[in-house]
């Protein structure tokens, strides 16, 4: 992983009006904030308040293709040893002579998990499955499948390859519990970078926790990053929270909460789920890198 030169988190000696800075965060003296949805918060005390942009060496960008795939869950690929698998895009067709429905899935030790929401494909017609930083990324072994309703499906998808070395890596959780769940806490010594709709870059906009709930019914849920010592509470009634609005997802949807971009070190991005199952997973891309010295 090559790092670029950093930049200096805004400093201000007041905070602007949470109307005209949502999603945004600040240093203010020798404190990091995150405007929230209701307050600002204070994320905790950031004197080495860099954030790198990233750019990952020794990537090869390769075009995997397949054709008459079967009815149910079939495997696309894994990663080759040594390496891992940032999903791009992907363009499927649909020439089985009816209208089909599929979804992307993961299967990770030998389990399948679904990765995105079910949708439609009419006969002699295309789907577009755009992936980058809201697809897990993946590791040897780690395999990319596609779930169709019918027999016949061609298409192709384009991966970033890179070396397992980087420190850009996946985080998950394959069944989550009733309340608090952690799904990931930054090391000490260390800060982390979680990728915006334009990847790990150096923007301040906010990230996104992927949620799949296949429990079988309907879930709620929030997320937020929690430094060291504090909790996760209710975004719209708890006195100290990082957390978005509480979103609902039906069974067999994926969805998406916002975090903030940055976790410092020892704090922890946490989501809330209002009901336990092994049908919940959520997952996380990260990117880690020592705190300068």
């Amino acid at each position: 992983m090559e790092i670029k030169s950093g930049f200096e988190l805004p400093l201000v000696t007041t905070l602007p009006s949470l109307a005209s800075e949502p999603d945004h965060l600040y240093q203010l003296g020798n404190d990091l904030y995150h405007s929230g949805t209701y307050r600002w918060n204070q994320l905790l005390a950031c004197p080495d308040a860099l954030i790198p942009q990233m750019a990952i060496r020794g990537v090869i960008p390769r075009l995997y293709f397949f054709s008459n795939l079967l009815l149910g869950t079939m495997d696309i690929g894994t990663p080759p040893v040594g390496y891992k698998w940032m999903i791009r895009s992907s363009r499927i067709k649909n020439n089985t002579g009816a209208s089909i429905t599929i979804y992307p899935a993961v299967k990770f030790s030998g389990t399948y998990y679904r990765a995105f929401s079910t949708q439609a494909i009419p006969n002699n017609s295309t789907a577009s499955i755009n992936g980058s930083y809201l697809f897990p990324i993946l590791e040897n072994g780690d395999y990319l499948a596609i779930n169709s309703t019918a027999t016949g499906l061609t298409g192709w998808i384009y991966v970033d390859e890179f070396p397992a070395s980087v420190e850009v890596k996946c985080v998950k959780l394959l069944s989550m519990s009733t309340g608090n769940n952690t799904l990931y806490t930054c090391p000490v010594g260390a800060n982390a970078i979680l990728p915006s709709s334009s990847g790990f870059t150096q923007s301040l906009g906010p990230s996104n926790v992927a949620v799949a709930n296949q429990s079988g019914t309907s879930r709620t849920f929030y997320a937020g990053v929690i430094p060291t010592g504090q909790s996760l509470t209710d975004p719209a009634t708890g006195s100290y929270s990082l957390a978005g609005i509480a979103s609902t997802f039906a069974t067999n949807a994926v969805g998406f909460l916002n975090v903030p971009c940055y976790v410092p070190s020892q704090a922890s991005v946490v989501v809330n789920a209002s009901g336990a199952s092994a049908g919940l997973i959520c997952w996380l891309n990260v990117y880690e890198y020592l705190i300068p010295t």
